[in-house]
């Protein structure tokens, strides 16, 4: 093969390449695609377009690139505008915040003036329990706080039979005044006054106030017995009468170190209680009775108002805080006994005698009480709430007008809770003429959560707190057994931190007996 070479151009050079390939396949044997290849080189060589083809692709895509590029520069303008209007935006929206939550601001001091205004200008004031957290705070008027109008107005007087007040007791000592009877019943007098009972997210109301307010209960003027109940004769009594046999009325005991003179009464059965203070006034015979529960009720709550705690056994503190408000509480009372010690000393009889706090009056406290020493050595503290003494500890109290149903798990598993205000209904063996309050818990424990509801049911719902949290006080049931239970309230000598108002026991039959069993007397007037 021989090529020409020629001086030649750029297209030259594409042509001597089509005449090398001509030659190439004349005289070399090739397969059918070879060949369609090769021949196809060949034409576009000898057309001489690749270069112009590339110089064209080349200036096009640096066409393409330069317009990409402004479309580029362009893009980026306008992301850097639409960054600069989300940075406005942004400000803007962050002015718009600041401005709503200024609004915000003003609105929940303009919400918190208004409630000020209203709460000072209400009648009402009480206590709010954090239902999950047990904290108590003290809400309503603030000023009513450290009055406290309803409380102020409890004191102590000499009752007649037929429930009219003989005489005032002088506010400061009750000691010189006639307690023993001869001049009528030595018993509290609680004030007319209104109360309400409400939960609202979480949180629980309890309110009282001295005048009427729509949807507040009307709890009438009655009075409570000052002492734990002592028995004279057939009639329940509330007096300080050395001359009066108390306990379970072992007389054997008369001038000994266990003398029961002047003692409350205790071992009889709650409707033994019922019977003793009706026997008062035979003319009327719904007014006179052992501590209803309704009473015991409206006593805890103006305890819990007044001292701004649930925690009634915190120690008893004179001073009032920068406010005018009750500090601290009523004492552990009498609930330090060695309960074996107990036993031994008086088979766990009573040992207080009635009015032995009776130096304080109307006030609130406590007095210290040296054991005999046939006990062993050992203080203990007799507290008192407003003239009403040992409102719990020392024995526990049967209460009137409330029943608990009890059944087995095997029956249903249910402890239910019945309440009566009104005694002329009263029953230890049914549950007519009852109302339906809600359910009690089926193990011991601390007190976490009480029944509430509008009447401000202070018998437990729920168990596992503990001695110093929530309610503070312990909650004893049994239900091994299927029956109409009794409820005991405010636990015994030795019951320790477990005593106070919120145990409200459901573990015996109202026909049971016991040494450490007692009660109060109550007058509730039916006009």
């Amino acid at each position: 093969m021989s090529v020409e070479i020629q001086t030649m151009g750029e297209g030259g050079i594409f042509e001597i390449a089509a005449v090398v390939i001509d030659e190439v396949l004349e005289i070399q044997p090739f397969t059918d695609v070879e060949y369609k290849i090769l021949s196809s080189a060949r034409d576009i060589l000898a057309e001489g377009s690749i270069l112009e083809a590339a110089t064209v692709a080349t200036n096009s895509a640096n066409t393409a690139a330069g317009l990409a590029s402004e479309a580029a520069s362009a893009a980026n303008d306008a992301a850097g505008l639409a960054n600069s209007a989300t940075t406005s935006a942004n400000t803007a929206a962050g002015a718009a915040n600041t401005a709503a939550s200024s609004a915000n601001s003003a609105a929940s001091a303009a919400n918190d003036a208004a409630a000020a205004a209203y709460n000072a200008a209400s009648p009402a004031y009480g206590i709010k329990i954090n239902i999950s957290t047990g904290v108590v705070t003290r809400v309503g008027n603030p000023t009513m706080h450290s009055t406290r109008p309803i409380q102020n107005r409890m004191k102590g007087c000499l009752l007649s039979d037929a429930g009219v007040v003989n005489s005032y007791l002088p506010a400061n000592s009750w000691i010189g005044a006639d307690r023993t009877g001869a001049s009528g019943q030595v018993m509290v007098e609680v004030p007319l006054h209104f109360f309400k009972c409400w939960v609202d997210g979480g949180e629980a109301y309890i309110m009282v106030s001295e005048y009427p307010i729509e949807g507040y209960k009307y709890i009438p003027k009655h009075y409570i017995g000052a002492y734990q109940a002592a028995l004279d004769g057939t009639k329940l009594c509330s007096v300080a009468n050395p001359a009066l046999r108390g306990g379970n009325d072992t007389s054997a005991w008369d001038g000994t170190y266990r003398t029961l003179m002047g003692m409350p009464r205790t071992y009889m059965r709650r409707y033994e209680y019922k019977a003793a203070a009706r026997a008062r006034n035979a003319s009327a015979t719904t007014e006179w009775n052992a501590w209803m529960y309704n009473s015991y009720v409206a006593l805890t709550w103006l305890m819990c108002i007044e001292y701004g705690t649930l925690n009634l056994q915190l120690p008893v503190n004179a001073s009032l805080d920068s406010n005018g408000y009750k500090q601290g509480g009523l004492g552990a009372g009498v609930s330090n006994l060695n309960g074996t010690a107990w036993s031994t000393y008086n088979s766990y009889n009573p040992f207080i005698t009635c009015g032995y706090s009776d130096g304080l009056g109307n006030r609130s406290g406590e007095v210290a009480f040296e054991m005999p020493s046939e006990y062993g050595e050992l203080t203990t503290y007799v507290n008192r709430y407003r003239g009403v003494e040992l409102p719990f500890g020392h024995i526990n109290q049967w209460i009137d007008g409330i029943n608990i149903e009890v059944k087995t798990d095997a029956d249903g598993g249910t402890s239910k809770v019945y309440v009566c205000e009104d005694p002329a209904n009263l029953s230890d063996t049914v549950y007519t003429n009852y109302e339906y309050r809600g359910l009690l818990p089926r193990t011991n424990g601390y007190v976490k959560e009480a029944l509430l509801g509008s009447n401000g049911d202070i018998a437990p719902s729920l168990v596992g707190a503990g001695e110093t949290s929530y309610y503070c006080d312990y909650f004893y049931t049994n239900v091994t057994t299927g029956e109409l239970k009794g409820a005991r309230v405010g636990g015994n000598a030795c019951d320790g931190s477990r005593c106070g108002p919120f145990g409200v026991h459901s573990y015996y039959a109202p026909s049971t007996r016991d040494a450490s069993f007692g009660s109060r007397l109550c007058f509730i007037p039916t006009t």
